[in-house]
């Protein structure tokens, strides 16, 4: 009797872990800023810790997955001499600067890519942060009046388990 208790207690947490390993992950539409949507999973919960430029912030501390939406007007750009001809302009002049306020920045070449009819740049960034080395899927979108930069971010050890849900955040972007 014992030995058939343990054959189920083993096979009943074997179910349990499959399921898991296996399951789907559920995207939530959010509304933002002045009225863009971006899909974010449902294992990520709003914050407002990460960036304070940022008009969308979601983390998961468990999973170490963050991701940041920061909006930016070209009118307003403009207006402080900035104008970028294209997300390609845009993304390179980002990551030179991003790349200043951290160590150790390997950015691998960037490639375009369609966010619902969107001009769109999106590149992968590594670092070491804190003693710990970082991974980040770095988006830009151009639309007709704003250029956003979508981050997504985690340890380097999880980005396999964590690519494709920063991929489906980063390709989301409706206005």
């Amino acid at each position: 009797m014992k030995t058939f208790r343990y054959i189920f207690l083993i096979c009943l947490v074997l179910f349990i872990t499959n399921s898991i390993a296996n399951a789907q992950t559920k995207f939530e539409k959010k509304k933002v800023g002045h009225i863009y949507y971006l899909n974010v999973p449902d294992y990520m919960s709003k914050t407002k810790q990460l960036n304070d430029a940022a008009s969308l912030q979601y983390q998961n501390i468990i999973r170490k997955a963050y991701v940041i939406v920061i909006e930016d007007s070209k009118e307003e750009l403009e207006s402080v001499g900035a104008k970028f001809t294209s997300p390609d302009d845009f993304y390179k002049d980002f990551i030179d600067t991003f790349s200043t306020k951290i160590n150790n920045p390997k950015a691998g070449k960037p490639y375009s890519v369609n966010v619902h009819g969107y001009n769109a740049v999106q590149g992968e960034l590594t670092a070491s942060i804190e003693s710990s080395d970082i991974f980040y899927l770095i988006t830009v979108v151009e639309t007709k009046e704003y250029f956003y930069k979508i981050m997504c971010w985690t340890v380097l050890e999880n980005k396999d388990k964590l690519m494709d849900d920063f991929i489906k955040i980063s390709s989301s972007l409706r206005e």
